[in-house]
């Protein structure tokens, strides 16, 4: 149909003004079969279905269609759709149209507004460029326009049988009866008004010609300055991103003036602004966040679940507890080097890691980097897969550690209140997520110093810190909070049991050995708080380790190595545990 409305809106005005359609009856049996499209359009109407502007409901009910139709476009798509051509004919006898009749025929300009519905969806369809099909309608605007005032100059001077015409001057250029000769050469003039060339060689004979042409001049401004207005915003539009990063460039370099900043830290400004603006278009939570909740939920499971489900965390997890951890999770693009997490921060949220790689950096002082002397230490990389944050998120204490990205890097950001609240909904999740933190962060910690015969000092600092604050904060302080006290005390003696001597012992004396032996490992790092609660579940203070010292030795040893109080240790040590 809307090939149909183009068809017919284009060769109308063509059609009155240079052809004789007596003389030409494929064309008139053409316009009949468009006419009678149309016309089955008309009736099919009465039973297509709307949608309601008051309830946003879609309305089914054929009364309700045929009157909303017949109080709308009913009556111009029926003006637009009658063969006045044939009326005429049938009425008068006369093949040849008056100019009023022929005027009436323009209502089949309506049709327009099919091929404007076709342009709007054209420009919404994704798979079509907007710049191109914006373009290609603002040129065909101005070719109609153009096309119409052409076949409408030509048949004022058809019409007007006395007197000179601009017609008289086409003999210059040749035949005068050939159509296409005669079409070109009114298209020129049409053309080089509507630009506002006008060479002068084709002019106004009469006054009729005269008020045409005003008319013409004055509906070319408008025209103009919408063909102009529509093309400039294109233009500015393309660009505005451009333009936007140049502002956000420029307001990041006068900030750096303005506050004397040092060379490097503006370096680090102004490429984290131009990296910035190249990600922006990476960044996908603001859609997300747009989607309704079912449909969130489920892109969150499609795109983050294999990721959540590769982390060590989250191994053996239940499904339903995922989806609780995935439906509150963002995912951020972050620049290389860029500080995640900096040292002696409490951070709010976990990071998983997507792509892209984040290094653990140990830093000097807070002096230094506010004097950009800032000397850095690389301890480890994390790569895909892996995770951090996780410590501050069940053991409360601040980062020791910096953590860096190397290259851009996508991660998922996942509240620390939204972990612990789904480790207390679920018991058996939590306690899955506290000994798959356990094995990671504290296996590999008791083999390393039970080599190095319990020397601490010796250990690596990342899993020694990581060991020490989960042991002195969160196995005994989170697990209360989450009601799960007999839990924790249950993962500690599994988790306690370090090697021992090998000699023959029964069930019950292997595991009051092994846990004394984790009782002398804790004495080597030291917490009252923690040995006290160790001593009242029964484990035996007077153990000996393999260089024969006892964990009162271990407790005197931390004392004078890290200046801990150690008088609250021995009282504690001595205090009845029962």
């Amino acid at each position: 149909m809307v090939m149909l409305a183009a068809y017919s809106v284009w060769f109308y005005p063509f059609e009155i003004a240079f052809l004789d359609t007596s003389h030409h009856g494929e064309l008139y049996l053409v316009d009949t079969i468009t006419d009678l499209f149309f016309i089955a359009d008309i009736a099919l109407t009465f039973f297509v279905a709307y949608i309601d502007s008051k309830t946003n409901m879609m309305v089914y009910d054929p009364r309700r269609i045929a009157k909303r139709y017949l109080s709308t476009w009913f009556l111009m798509d029926v003006a637009s759709t009658i063969p006045y051509h044939f009326l005429y004919h049938l009425f008068t006898g006369k093949q040849q149209f008056w100019l009023c009749y022929s005027l009436l025929g323009l209502f089949r300009f309506w049709r327009l507004v099919r091929v404007e519905h076709l342009f709007k969806r054209l420009e919404k369809n994704i798979k079509f460029n907007y710049f191109a099909v914006r373009c290609f309608r603002l040129s065909c605007v101005a070719l109609f326009s153009a096309h119409c005032a052409a076949c409408l100059f030509f048949l004022l001077a058809e019409e007007n049988h006395g007197g000179r015409t601009w017609i008289d001057d086409i003999a210059k250029y040749g035949d005068e009866t050939s159509i296409w000769l005669r079409y070109t050469v009114a298209v020129y003039w049409s053309v080089t008004t509507m630009t506002t060339v006008g060479y002068g060689d084709l002019r106004a004979e009469n006054t009729r010609e005269r008020i045409f042409i005003t008319g013409y001049m004055l509906f070319n401004l408008g025209l103009t300055a919408y063909l102009i207005g529509n093309m400039t915003d294109l233009v500015v539009e393309s660009a505005r991103r451009t333009m936007e990063y140049r502002k956000s460039i420029e307001v990041a370099s006068t900030f750096v003036n303005r506050n004397c900043l040092p060379r490097r830290l503006e370096e680090q400004v102004l490429a984290y602004m131009s990296l910035r603006f190249q990600a922006e278009r990476l960044n996908q939570q603001r859609l997300i966040e747009e989607l309704p909740k079912s449909i969130r939920r489920k892109v969150c499971r499609h795109l983050f679940l294999p990721s959540v489900q590769q982390v060590y965390l989250f191994k053996g997890v239940s499904l339903g507890t995922l989806m609780s951890l995935v439906s509150g999770m963002r995912a951020e693009y972050m620049p290389s080097r860029e500080e995640v997490i900096l040292r002696n921060e409490r951070p709010d949220e976990v990071y998983i890691i997507v792509s892209g790689e984040v290094e653990i950096v140990s830093t000097t002082s807070d002096q230094s980097w506010l004097d950009g002397e800032l000397t850095r230490l690389s301890l480890e990389s994390l790569s895909s897969g892996d995770m951090f944050g996780e410590v501050d998120a069940l053991c409360g204490k601040p980062q020791r550690f910096t953590y860096r990205t190397k290259v851009l890097s996508q991660v998922l950001q996942l509240k620390t209140t939204t972990l612990l609240e789904a480790m207390r909904s679920n018991h058996d999740d939590s306690v899955v997520i506290v000994k798959n933190f356990l094995h990671v962060s504290i296996t590999l910690s008791l083999m390393t110093i039970t080599n190095n015969a319990f020397d601490p000092i010796r250990f690596s600092p990342v899993y020694l810190w990581l060991f020490s604050l989960f042991f002195f904060n969160c196995g005994i302080h989170h697990t209360i909070q989450l009601q799960h006290y007999k839990m924790s005390s249950k993962i500690l003696k599994n988790y306690g049991m370090v090697p021992f001597p090998d000699n023959e012992l029964d069930e019950e004396e292997t595991k009051i050995t092994a846990n004394s032996y984790s009782l002398l490992f804790l004495a080597s790092l030291g917490n009252a708080f923690f040995l006290e609660e160790l001593l009242k579940e029964g484990l035996d203070p007077n153990i000996g380790g393999s260089k024969g010292k006892t964990p009162l030795v271990y407790v005197i040893s931390i004392n004078n190595q890290h200046k801990i109080h150690y008088s609250m240790l021995v009282s504690v040590w001595y205090k009845d545990p029962v």
